[in-house]
């Protein structure tokens, strides 16, 4: 076998080296291309930096479909800035039909019959505040009284959570009454006379509310006075 003469082998090097000289032009101009079409690739399991917004679209479908295994969230943020725009089908686990609050509306007598009685007109409700409403018309009988109040409670003489209201004629009242366990909100009136329709009742359980003590301002400076309606 021959050596290869000293102009084969400048050859054979000189060919070589074009060859790689025109592969990382090629692969230039692939990088180039990838950062004028949106920028680099997004890394699967690591950390990705940008100085800009990445911008996600899709002709066909949703842009982006994110999975994990159901005892993860399928994605967390680092801001608690609300996304406009943003829908969502449930809301700490419930649907907008759960999140409305709902009220219920009982009738209480009939109509040329006698006022409610709390001793025997009473509802049975899970413990926690609830807003009540009584709308009453009576005629008849003169001045009239209607309460809404937990039974147990106010007999024990605790009146706190006692709302009512006195009319002639047409009452109508609400507030906000606290429900503990074993209890029964009650409705009834002390008086005479007859409905000229059934008494009506809501009642609607509130998420929140508390309670706090109103507050006060120091007295006003002598002189100054308060003139209601002038």
């Amino acid at each position: 076998m021959q050596n290869p003469t000293p102009t084969r082998t400048r050859s054979t090097v000189r060919t070589a080296a074009l060859v790689a000289v025109a592969a990382l032009g090629l692969a230039t101009a692939a990088n180039t291309a990838s950062y004028a079409a949106g920028g680099p690739s997004v890394g699967l399991g690591r950390a990705n930096h940008s100085a800009h917004t990445t911008s996600i679209s899709s002709t066909h479908g949703p842009a982006l479909s994110l999975r994990s295994r159901p005892s993860s969230p399928s994605l967390a943020v680092s801001s608690t800035k609300q996304v406009a725009r943003l829908n969502a089908s449930m809301v700490g686990g419930k649907t907008a039909a759960a999140l409305e609050p709902t009220t219920k509306v009982y009738s209480l007598g009939t109509t040329g019959g006698a006022l409610p009685n709390y001793t025997t007109d009473q509802l049975t409700v899970a413990p926690g505040l609830y807003r009540v409403g009584v709308t009453v018309i009576n005629s008849g009988g003169g001045t009239y009284n209607c309460y809404a109040f937990p039974f147990e409670e106010v007999f024990a003489g605790n009146y706190a959570n006692l709302i009512g209201g006195q009319s002639t004629f047409i009452m109508s009242f609400q507030g906000v009454v606290k429900m503990s366990a074993g209890q029964h909100l009650a409705v009834g009136c002390e008086g005479s006379g007859t409905l000229q329709a059934p008494a009506r009742v809501t009642v609607q359980k509130l998420s929140a509310a508390s309670t706090t003590t109103f507050p006060t301002r120091s007295a006003p400076k002598a002189g100054r006075h308060l003139h209601i309606g002038q």
